[in-house]
């Protein structure tokens, strides 16, 4: 079961990183401006789930939560705080 699990988060991480190339590439060629490109890949990211409770999330560099699909009110928010303070 351990091992089920883990091979479907190796699958959704690859296909997360596809999904963020794609939008990268039409970025560079210009059919997307840069912007664009970043908010339809998020977007797209929050689609995708894996397993019955598995999601995908992202933060920047500084922890800073660019897209969370289960608690989208954080988006924008410092996730490195402790928020059970």
């Amino acid at each position: 079961m351990r091992q089920d699990r883990r091979g479907q988060l190796v699958a959704i991480v690859q296909q997360a990183l596809d999904v963020t190339q794609h939008y990268r590439q039409l970025a560079q060629q210009g059919t997307l401006s840069d912007a664009d490109a970043r908010l339809q890949a998020l977007a797209t990211l929050a689609t995708m789930h894996y397993g019955k409770d598995g999601y995908v999330a992202v933060n920047d560099s500084h922890y800073v939560i660019l897209m969370s699909p289960v608690i989208p009110k954080m988006n924008g928010k410092d996730g490195s705080r402790d928020r059970s303070s």
